[in-house]
């Protein structure tokens, strides 16, 4: 089913604009389609006419305002090897938005075949609908495959859009045998059948140097089998010399296979043993036979330095019956990687902390799980003595000295307070404060950009202000959030992005990543190990105490309190991430609980 999506863009276009450079029958604006003076493509006319010079590897273009493509039947730019974009198209940080293409033909996108030399950078397009065949993508169907190599295609954008299909479907590509670089997918809705992802659907290298790098996605990703959050199966060869193949990756999209093999960043890896899985990591929920927070089932490459806070729901379909915390099956090496989220599923399955499966040639090094989260380290059977997978507890998987990396230079923490993230990424900001009308917080470092996301994944068109320490959300109270948590991802130029959740229960904001978040209701609060402690003053009227499980977002506790003493056992609650929601005449205290 299509999804709306509001745009509060403003767009100026310019239509019947006479110019001074003609070539293919086409008058531009301006320009002369070189590298130092680019066809400038300001009208639809424009846009289109950039179809008309394929196979060209020495033209370039540049967007020069925003452009609506609403009502307009779009012909993707290239379609076969013989008349394949070779060119520069630059997208300047301008916008397109109204692209929608139907009919379930194979090779839907903005650009339907790209090659190399080609390079598409600095596009967004947004709010776009694809309903198609096989391998469609919305910037571009297919960048190069086993025939001819790929182009890149770099700093882009796409942003609250949808695209529906059959096989080999990504929200940047749907076949790749580039490199994707720097690429962001936000609020997107990906479907279809086999090699399905956020980023690349099937992503096929054959011959060294090709990469994806630096992809953020959020939203979801669903298909058969060869499901990723950013990409859905990959082949890529790589020497052992090369930087690796996919690196520095994030995922927040929800992923789901009905079928076999998917993963928070990848679905499956088959056959090439040097392909390099590096400095990824996962905060999405993965669900489906052969499951993984980094990699499905299975992996045949290496997968070293990363991490996945997202839960694994793993079931069984025929032979896939092995997930894990880090990759369903692997068959190489898991180094210096942890698994926080918990693996649970149902059916004849095997499942770890780590890995699904014991495998006889995989080496697992260095790597650490959330012990009340998966009950042994490995699928097949616990096994720290074949297998360096060491079970924590989640208060002591937040200090770095309870978890030795193999390569500790490339991690850090706050510590008691976050689990460990990369050195190359931002740090997750402080949420303060928390009304019904925003919130606000501070952060370090120099934030770039700032995305508020709604439990979809679509990213919501709020005001949002960032400067000296300081960040702030606003809305109207009349905002609804269409589900039960809203997430801040915050970014600094050159790193990879931190995320902060705020759940919504019963018009509450409960952050939940911080200690006090605010103390306003005059009770004073004890948090002991087995037990809640609350003191209410004479001043205080109309006390009501609530305790929410912020992994589910459901009340365990609520009770409204008189003047005195009163005492909430916790005993016997299950290991979780909580929010005490304490209201009276006075105001509202929030305080997270781990246990």
């Amino acid at each position: 089913m299509k999804k709306k999506y509001y745009l509060s863009f403003a767009f100026v276009l310019f239509c019947g604009v006479s110019g001074n450079t003609w070539a293919e029958g086409h008058t531009f604006t301006g320009g002369a389609g070189t590298t130092d003076d680019p066809y400038q493509v300001v009208t639809v006319d424009d846009l289109k006419a950039v179809g008309d010079y394929t196979a060209q590897s020495s033209v370039c273009f540049k967007l020069m305002n925003d452009i609506d493509l609403t009502g307009v039947v779009w012909n993707p730019i290239g379609s076969t090897i013989d008349n394949a974009f070779e060119g520069t198209f630059d997208g300047n940080g301008k916008v397109i938005t109204g692209l929608e293409m139907t009919g379930a033909s194979d090779g839907l996108g903005f650009f339907g075949r790209i090659q190399a030399p080609g390079v598409v950078k600095n596009l967004t397009i947004y709010g776009a609908y694809i309903e198609g065949g096989n391998w469609c993508g919305i910037i571009c169907s297919t960048n190069g495959n086993w025939e001819k190599k790929g182009g890149s295609i770099v700093n882009c954008k796409v942003i609250n859009s949808q695209i529906d299909g059959l096989d080999n479907i990504g929200g940047i590509v749907g076949v790749n045998e580039g490199n994707i670089d720097n690429c962001q997918v936000l609020g997107v809705t990906v479907t279809g059948g086999a090699g399905i992802a956020a980023v690349s659907g099937f992503n096929q290298c054959i011959g060294t140097g090709r990469y994806v790098r630096n992809c953020v996605a959020t939203g979801s990703v669903e298909g058969t089998k060869q499901v990723g959050g950013i990409i859905g199966f990959l082949q890529l060869e790589q020497a052992v010399e090369d930087n690796p193949g996919v690196q520095n990756c994030a995922n927040y999209c929800t992923v789901t296979a009905s079928e076999d093999a998917v993963g928070g960043i990848v679905g499956y890896q088959q056959g090439i043993k040097t392909t390099v899985i590096d400095n990824n990591f996962n905060c999405g929920k993965i669900s489906g036979p052969g499951a993984g927070g980094i990699g499905g089932s299975p992996i045949d490459g290496i997968v070293q330095n990363c991490y996945s806070t997202g839960d694994v729901v793993a079931s069984a379909l025929n032979t896939a019956v092995w997930s894990g915390g880090i990759t369903g099956t692997s068959y190489q090496s898991i180094s210096g990687c942890y698994a926080a989220g918990s693996i649970t599923g149902s059916g004849d399955i095997k499942i770890g902390g780590i890995c699904g499966r014991n495998w006889p040639s995989l080496t697992v090094t260095n790597c650490f799980y959330n012990k009340d989260g998966a009950a042994m380290n490995m699928g097949e059977g616990h096994d720290e003595v074949t297998f360096d997978a060491q079970g924590l507890a989640l208060n002591d998987m937040k200090s770095l000295s309870n978890m030795k990396f193999n390569n500790a230079d490339k991690w850090q923490i706050i510590e008691g307070q976050t689990f460990p993230f990369f050195v190359n990424q931002t740090a997750p900001v402080s949420v303060e404060k928390c009304a019904k009308n925003g919130a606000e917080g501070s952060y370090t470092g120099n934030l770039s950009q700032f995305y508020v996301l709604s439990a979809y994944g679509e990213l919501l068109d709020i005001t949002t202000e960032i400067g000296d320490g300081k960040w702030s959300v606003r809305w109207d109270e009349t905002f609804v959030l269409e589900k039960d948590r809203i997430t801040f991802i915050a970014m600094e130029d050159g790193k990879m992005p931190s995320y902060s959740v705020i759940g919504v229960v019963n018009d509450e904001m409960l952050p939940v990543g911080i200690e006090d978040v605010k103390a306003e209701s005059g009770v004073t609060i004890n948090i002991g190990k087995e037990s809640i402690d609350l003191s209410v003053p004479e001043n205080v009227a109309n006390a009501q105490v609530f305790l929410y499980n912020i992994g589910s977002l459901a009340c365990v506790y609520g009770s409204g309190l008189n003047c005195g003493y009163h005492t909430i056992s916790t005993a016997n609650f299950v290991s979780g991430v909580y929010a005490l929601l304490v209201r009276t005449n006075l105001g509202t205290s929030v305080i997270k609980i781990v246990r």
